[in-house]
């Protein structure tokens, strides 16, 4: 008896012991499964005790072995390097200190940057005032570092990367403003939109002999007429058939581009036809002489009615000079078209911005600047514009300018419609390889499981590698709970794997940074674990659509690195659980745009104690993160302001709240579905539907101002109109009553000042006015 009680108390024990040691693991294996525990640390904890020039430096032994071998350069630990003169190496590893000296202007070409050491450009006292240009070369194979704390870390090909060091970039335009508004709207000099050929004198080399009048044949190729027979050039078969037209400005401006209304009818195709420039009149049976413009490509203008049936073709002329364009056909052939359009090029000239002087722009001659649209249409951008002089409120640039700018007061409450300037310059720049976006190699820059940094001042272009996950031209990876971490200021531009991109960071400060012509989201929330971020000031604009060849939303395998892309937003918010205050979007879908699904990609895979962390157990956001704060952000000239899918709702039931936003000149302005959504102190002008419901319980509007801008079109013989409210689509049945409450200064407001065609709307289904009344 005794040997079986102690037997049974062994068992007891062994038992219990391996429990423990079970849930041992257990709290190990989540604790592992969080940022924190992922982040390396610095790999240098001593003070620099040797100090070198670059030009001392690369007289070393060391160096110059490594340099003879194609090996990269290591600053050692204990050893700190200030940059003097350019640098060109295969690679650079910071594990010491690395500096660069004010007052030189240095180039660096490097294969890849790794610090993991201290990596600063200029200090916290004084903004670093000289150029530093950072080359990241292609072609290299990936660079891994060995010594991560669960294992080698590989960070791919041409990666600026800082992992466990310390990062200080402060450049010159640092904590400066870099973007701005016009307080006075500024026109080109020659509008190039305009067609210059319009009713003026023409000529052809023939005449179809079935048509009356010679001069009537003649005018019908720029009299604004695009009927396929009425309004249409023909002429009769015969060797090299021609027509030109008379344009005596083009001597001085030049010509842009030639548009031509295709019907289909010529002998040979259009595409293939000769437009020449020339000062020469075209003689009969000879091909005309000058300048040829290639064929560039075609399009439609209409997508309904008559004109949808004309194909329009675009040749470019590339500013070609001269007062004749003639269009012909080589060889036997008839010419038949219907209009020919004739834009002027863009000349060279300078102009003057009126900025806020409040504002301090402290930009520098030779700065590429860009001014925001002010029409609908979200490409009507200006980019090829230089600074010559900052005097006070005025910005004076010189270059090409296409489109108007609208500017007004923006201390006047009244000012509504001012377009954005911004510099895309920085004296910092950190850019890929010429040519490197043929091949997706483009260097990349990361901040990988590291809490700390500071990166203000700086211009980052040509990054990132096309349709590749974790490859951006600024990334934030997975450094976990930031306060310390800062990214402000910055130029983001002309890349090619989305802009700024927050992946598993918390608390971290994004602020007055621009975002300008990249392939994919501009400003983004990556796996839905990103929150109490603020995000402040900044400017995302002409975002590409960017295809992954896969679907994130119903990946179970969370492997699938698109997020929307193909639909590209200004700002993509996959998490409510931030501060979104004063940002500006411009894009051809939604500026912003809210999807909130569940947690995604390698923060599901690899960090599930980062969930239970955040009290996201199976990692749902929908409906269990309460949104922030969403306030004084703006959109224009967009498809739709402001937008969300699928449905959200705060968990505790209060409403989700939408302060301040304002909306001017897009299809539609605020858009909600789901709970209960409160619009305070919206501005919503010259929408064609200023509010849209997609189905929600209630949408209630206080103290906004409401306007429509004027658009109409029929569908089966009904008369739709601009709208201040419709539910998912103008055309649907639904009773807006229903989803929507209007306070009485909203519906005073937009009664008075409101522009919607009152008679109409009450004729449409859905109650479309009878809130308004």
């Amino acid at each position: 008896t005794r040997r079986r009680t102690r037997r049974r108390t062994r068992r007891r024990t062994r038992r219990q012991t391996g429990s423990v040691r079970r849930r041992t693991g257990s709290v190990r294996r989540r604790r592992r499964q969080t940022f924190a525990a992922a982040r390396p640390g610095t790999c240098c904890t001593l003070q620099p005790n040797a100090l070198f020039t670059w030009s001392q430096f690369k007289t070393r032994p060391d160096f110059q072995q490594n340099t003879s071998r194609g090996q990269p350069i290591v600053v050692s630990c204990g050893e700190e390097v200030t940059v003097d003169e350019d640098v060109d190496v295969k690679g650079l590893r910071v594990l010491g200190s690395l500096t660069f000296q004010d007052g030189v202007d240095v180039t660096v070409k490097t294969d890849y940057v790794f610090v993991c050491g201290k990596f600063s450009i200029g200090s916290p006292s004084r903004r670093h005032e000289s150029k530093v240009e950072i080359v990241l070369r292609s072609g290299a194979p990936e660079f891994t570092w060995p010594h991560g704390p669960h294992g080698p870390k590989n960070f791919g090909k041409a990666p600026f990367v800082t992992y466990g060091g310390s990062l200080f970039i402060r450049g010159s335009q640092c904590e400066r403003a870099a973007w701005t508004r016009l307080q006075r709207t500024v026109k080109p000099v020659v509008n190039p939109l305009a067609n210059v050929a319009r009713r003026k004198r023409s000529t052809q080399s023939s005449y179809n002999r079935r048509r009356r009048g010679k001069r009537s044949q003649d005018q019908k190729g720029t009299d604004g007429s695009y009927h396929w027979k009425w309004g249409s050039v023909r002429t009769d078969w015969e060797n090299n058939t021609f027509w030109s037209v008379t344009v005596d400005s083009l001597k001085q401006t030049g010509v842009k581009n030639v548009v031509l209304g295709d019907v289909r009818r010529s002998s040979k195709p259009l595409k293939r036809a000769r437009v020449v420039v020339s000062d020469e009149p075209c003689q009969k049976g000879a091909l005309c002489s000058g300048s040829v413009c290639p064929y560039k490509r075609s399009f439609r203008k209409a997508s309904r009615g008559w004109l949808k049936k004309i194909r329009f073709l675009k040749f470019d002329c590339r500013g070609a000079k001269g007062s004749h364009v003639h269009l012909q056909l080589e060889g036997r052939a008839r010419l038949w078209f219907v209009e020919m359009e004739v834009h002027p090029a863009e000349p060279v000239a300078t102009y003057d911005l009126r900025v806020e002087p409040s504002a301090g722009v402290a930009w520098r001659a030779g700065d590429r600047v860009v001014i925001a649209p002010s029409g609908s249409s979200h490409w009507q951008v200006d980019d090829d514009l230089r600074v010559v002089r900052v005097a006070g409120g005025v910005v004076q640039v010189r270059g090409k300018m296409r489109y108007r700018h609208s500017g007004c007061d923006t201390s006047s409450a009244s000012c509504v419609q001012a377009a954005e300037v911004a510099s895309l310059s920085r004296n910092v720049v950190i850019r890929g390889q010429s040519g490197c976006a043929s091949s997706k190699t483009c260097g990349h820059f990361m901040i990988a499981h590291t809490n700390t940094g500071y990166v203000c001042g700086a211009q980052f272009t040509n990054l990132g590698q096309t349709a590749k996950e974790g490859r951006y031209p600024l990334h934030i990876h997975l450094p976990g709970d930031s306060p310390n971490l800062v990214v402000r200021d910055n130029a983001v531009a002309f890349n090619h794997n989305r802009g700024v991109v927050l992946h598993g960071v918390n608390k971290m400060l994004v602020a007055s940074n621009v975002v300008y012509r990249t392939k994919g989201h501009c400003f983004m929330l990556e796996d839905a674990i990103e929150m109490r971020n603020r995000i402040y000031g900044n400017l995302g604009m002409l975002p590409k659509s960017l295809r992954f060849g896969c679907s994130h939303s119903k990946d179970s395998t969370f492997r699938c690195p698109g997020r929307s892309d193909n639909h590209a937003n200004a700002f993509w918010i996959s998490n409510p659980g931030n501060y979104f205050d004063g940002n500006v979007g411009v894009a051809s879908g939604a500026a912003f745009f809210m999807e909130t699904r569940h947690v995604f990609g390698l923060t599901r895979r690899q960090y599930a104690g980062e969930l239970r962390r955040n009290g996201l157990g199976n990692g749902k956001v929908k409906g269990r993160v309460k949104l922030l704060r969403f306030r004084n952000n703006l959109a224009h000239s967009s498809g739709t302001g402001m937008g969300n899918y699928p449905k959200s709702w705060n968990p505790d039931g209060s409403p989700m709240v939408y302060e301040s936003f304002t909306c001017w000149r897009c299809g539609n302005g605020l858009s909600a579905r789901g709970g209960v959504f409160h619009f305070k102190d919206a501005r919503l002008f010259k929408c064609f539907a200023a509010l849209v419901s997609g189905f929600v319980v209630k949408i209630k509007v206080f103290d906004s101002q409401l306007t429509g801008n004027g658009g109409k079109f029929w569908n089966k013989g009904r008369k739709f109109v601009s709208a201040p409210m419709i539910i998912k689509k103008i055309g649907f049945w639904a009773d807006v009553t229903k989803d929507f409450r209007i306070d009485k200064a909203t519906k005073a407001w937009a009664l008075k000042h409101g522009n919607y065609d009152w008679a109409a709307l009450r004729k449409l289904p859905g109650k479309k006015a009878a809130l308004f009344r």
